[in-house]
């Protein structure tokens, strides 16, 4: 016969090892579509990508992302990175740490990314640092001719990063 406290405490162990077991994939192919706004000086900056990587362990997952990149409603970029995640801890809501390197392939710039966010189980919020950075080559005409200059470049945006796993 149960009683009125072998009840209770079987509801107790069972919500809380629900509570503490992460829903999240320990092993497998993840999929995912991010959205980063930011801006720099003071131009507004959207990206929107598809990601697709591998969930190694419940810490480790590393994967792909194709982008476009609009710099005040104008397409501007074309990002195709690598990303490594690390999780901080196996709960379904956690911290994690995410690096990005790759390029664009529309103006043939160098990619690297950084940031630092909270899972909420299929839905991520991080903070994210980008630098674009390359080499430019411009013509400087004259009425007894003209020269070619190359320069390089570096542009830094910082914004916000939602990402949703499907």
């Amino acid at each position: 016969v149960l009683t009125l406290t072998d009840l209770q405490i079987l509801w107790q162990s069972t919500s809380s090892s629900t509570s503490a077991v992460t829903n999240a994939p320990t092993r497998g192919l993840t999929k995912g579509v991010s959205i980063f706004l930011g801006g720099e000086d003071e131009v507004f900056s959207l990206e929107a990508a598809l990601n697709l990587g591998y969930q190694f362990n419940p810490y480790l997952e590393i994967g792909a992302g194709l982008g476009l990149d609009f710099y005040d409603f104008e397409l501007d970029d074309i990002p195709l990175y690598g990303y490594a995640r690390l999780n901080l801890s196996k709960r379904e809501k956690h911290l994690f740490l995410d690096g990005k390197w790759g390029g664009d392939l529309y103006d043939m710039d160098a990619l690297m990314g950084f940031s630092i966010g909270y899972c909420f189980g299929a839905f991520d919020l991080a903070f994210q640092y980008l630098n674009y950075s390359g080499e430019n080559e411009s013509y400087n005409g004259g009425y007894y001719g003209g020269y070619y200059a190359t320069y390089s470049y570096s542009e830094t945006e910082i914004g916000v990063t939602a990402r949703f796993r499907f």
